[in-house]
């Protein structure tokens, strides 16, 4: 297909920002490789236990929507608030924030959030311009 040097183009962009996260943030899913499947370009990721923050919303609603307090909304809001501040120390900004692209994990009490789906992700290498971003 003609579109496979694009593809191959956002593949290593998002291997780029999450080899810039490794060191310092841990809460986006880990690319282990680019490769291919069945001839196609590919991104190989840890595997991350959890559910999308949209399921877990769904669940939320349908399962307990009495049950499920404040606190617990407020801890699965502050996992993923802890997330993003994790990313914008790194200089990265994420730019694909849905309750799709969040994972959230129970752990002891509280949540954490990991973010997948870095191909929108950009890297600032300089501090003024990812100030003026983050501003806009």
């Amino acid at each position: 297909p003609s579109n496979v040097p694009q593809t191959i183009q956002k593949l290593l962009h998002e291997e780029t920002v999450s080899k810039r996260l490794r060191n310092q943030c841990n809460n986006h899913r880990q690319v282990r490789e680019v490769g291919s499947f069945n001839g196609s370009p590919a991104l190989y990721f840890k595997w991350e236990n959890g559910i999308t923050c949209k399921e877990w919303l769904d669940k939320v609603q349908q399962i307990h929507p009495h049950v499920v307090g404040f606190n617990v909304r407020l801890r699965a809001a502050m996992a993923i608030a802890q997330t993003l501040s994790q990313f914008h120390q790194c200089s990265v900004a994420y730019n694909s924030l849905s309750s799709e692209n969040i994972v959230l994990t129970p752990l002891e009490g509280d949540y954490v959030a990991k973010f997948i789906d870095l191909s929108e992700a950009v890297i600032c290498n300089d501090e003024q311009t990812f100030k003026e971003m983050m501003a806009s």
